[in-house]
């Protein structure tokens, strides 16, 4: 299962150019551990100022993550783990990170990939990875699973 690189969009600012370095520079260990993986921007008018974020999909074998992150550090973190065409296990939070911590949110995102199944029970698979999340703060957290 090698998925191949994302196109990028182009970006002007300095926390998506980070989360962009990051991503590269761990392309090789994300494309081995991944089935596809993909980037989209949206830009959105705001009180009269352009805003811009990036979603980046992640998709493994068993599990979708999700990973939306805003030009102010804001971002969106869901996973979702099916198994026999049901949810066995959902979380999703938001944040903040500064353009300094987008490598250790990359080191998160890639941490969290490890499958609930190999965990002891779902609510230990969601602690688990809110406590891999710690330094970011989650708040907003919502959970779903069998």
């Amino acid at each position: 299962m090698t998925a191949r690189l994302p196109t990028w969009p182009p970006t002007a600012s300095p926390i998506l150019g980070e989360l962009r370095r990051a991503l590269c520079s761990r392309s090789k260990a994300l494309r081995h551990r991944l089935a596809h993986w993909d980037c989209a921007q949206q830009l959105d008018e705001v009180d009269g100022r352009t805003t811009e974020s990036w979603t980046v999909d992640f998709h493994t074998h068993r599990a979708t993550l999700l990973l939306r992150l805003w030009d102010d550090g804001v971002f969106w973190f869901s996973t979702r783990e099916t198994a026999a065409h049901r949810t066995i296990f959902e979380l999703s939070f938001h944040g903040n990170v500064r353009p300094d911590r987008v490598p250790e949110l990359v080191r998160a995102i890639e941490a969290s990939f490890t499958p609930a199944s190999v965990r002891k029970t779902v609510d230990a698979a969601q602690e688990q990875i809110l406590q891999l999340w710690a330094d970011f703060e989650p708040k907003e957290i919502q959970r779903g699973g069998r």
